[in-house]
């Protein structure tokens, strides 16, 4: 989820609570709850006039009272701290959504951004220098590399297309075969490597689509393993899906996965 969802969805929580604590407050008792502490226990005051700090005693059979006007003082506090967030936290919206940082790059034009070096970057722009940045490609069997994607480039099978073509649909930079230097000092080449732009980092997808082999199936666990030796973690930056004769390629799911990376 980006930041800027996450925003709003927290603007959206504040604006609730405090309709919430306006409607508290405005059926509320009149006056204030004072508590004191005694040996005896605990007591209750009923505070109406600011003249009479004291208030007045508050039987036990009168709780319903003593909720409601503890309720209250919640119910302003909140209102308060709320009205106060929702103030900051509207206005960085309308920054960042119009007048962000990261755009002054892209508004200065072609000339001028051929001449400068930048100091921050738009999500887009990140993306646009990462892929046209040049990569060392797979080249092992690439006659094996007969479907077509939506953008041109030959992958190796029909479950390699669904995903690229899912990728290029969503908006998601990736590389198809690009070389990954290991901390090891191996390399290796997974299928995808997605570019997380609001992060800066980078996930790997492996689509392991012949499970029904134990061949394959062992190297796809060594592969799994290796991958988590040099710091690369299933659920984290790792992504891995599966095929067999009783196991399909869900889109959809992936889908949902990878939007909840990213």
């Amino acid at each position: 989820m980006k930041l800027q969802d996450e925003l709003l969805m927290r603007k959206n929580s504040l604006e609730k609570a405090l309709q919430a604590a306006k409607k508290v407050i405005d059926h509320a008792p009149e006056g204030s709850l004072r508590i004191s502490r005694k040996k005896t226990g605990i007591q209750f005051y009923h505070v109406t006039d600011p003249k009479d700090t004291r208030g007045r005693y508050i039987k036990k059979e009168q709780i319903d009272l003593v909720k409601r006007l503890a309720t209250k003082s919640y119910a302003a506090r909140l209102k308060r701290r709320a009205t106060r967030e929702l103030r900051v936290l509207t206005e960085y919206l309308e920054i960042i959504s119009d007048k962000s940082a990261d755009r002054v790059f892209d508004e200065i034009g072609e000339t001028r951004r051929q001449l400068v070096t930048p100091l921050l970057l738009s999500e887009v722009r990140r993306a646009e220098i990462w892929e046209r940045e040049e990569f060392v490609s797979n080249s092992f069997h690439p006659e094996e590399k007969k479907y077509e994607t939506h953008r041109g480039e030959l992958v190796r099978s029909k479950s390699e297309l669904l995903i690229a073509n899912m990728y290029a649909e969503l908006g998601i930079p990736y590389r198809y075969e690009s070389e990954l230097v290991l901390k090891d000092g191996g390399r290796m080449f997974p299928d995808f490597t997605l570019f997380d732009t609001r992060r800066r980092r980078l996930i790997y997808h492996e689509h392991f689509g012949m499970m029904d082999d134990s061949d394959y199936r062992d190297n796809a666990i060594r592969k799994i393993e290796r991958y988590q030796k040099n710091g690369i973690f299933l659920g984290i930056n790792l992504i891995a899906t599966f095929e067999g004769r009783n196991i399909s390629l869900n889109i959809s799911e992936l889908n949902r996965l990878i939007l909840s990376l990213i």
